[in-house]
């Protein structure tokens, strides 16, 4: 049995290494997988509320109005004062939805590298493991 000490530090070097990746593919097309995170949920959602967004994301507040600052500043999204003058409405910009497919594609090139010779029940155990930890996480 693998000691469960070295589980930890693994999966952060996983998710280290695949956001180097991600980048890697991304960021000949102007943007980091960060950026693309947010830009995928907000797409999923719909416009959304900055706290909505956050809270789907897991983002700390702070960190999520520097990305969303940076991602205004491109022209991909924009951030509107609800009639509840504390609340900001996201939305992706016109130049986010007609990109939103030649990003995607990058990031499905890279998921298919990721995942090579992953059978579907192999994804289907990973999913339902991923779940047990982010349930676990959640529960504290």
């Amino acid at each position: 049995m693998q000691d469960k000490k070295y589980t930890i530090p693994k999966l952060c070097k996983y998710v280290r290494m695949v956001n180097e990746a991600a980048n890697k593919k991304l960021i000949p097309l102007g943007i980091y997988n960060g950026q693309w995170s947010v830009i995928l949920a907000l797409k999923e959602l719909g416009s959304s509320t900055q706290s909505k967004l956050g809270q789907y994301l897991a983002i700390e507040a702070p960190t999520l109005t520097i990305m969303l600052k940076r991602l205004e500043e491109m022209g991909l999204v924009t951030r509107a004062t609800s009639s509840d003058q504390r609340v900001k409405i996201v939305s992706l910009t016109e130049k986010a939805e007609s990109n939103f497919e030649l990003w995607n594609d990058k990031i499905i090139e890279h998921r298919q590298e990721l995942f090579k010779g992953f059978s579907n029940d192999d994804m289907i155990e990973l999913h339902r493991m991923i779940d047990r930890l982010l349930a676990n996480v959640a529960s504290k």
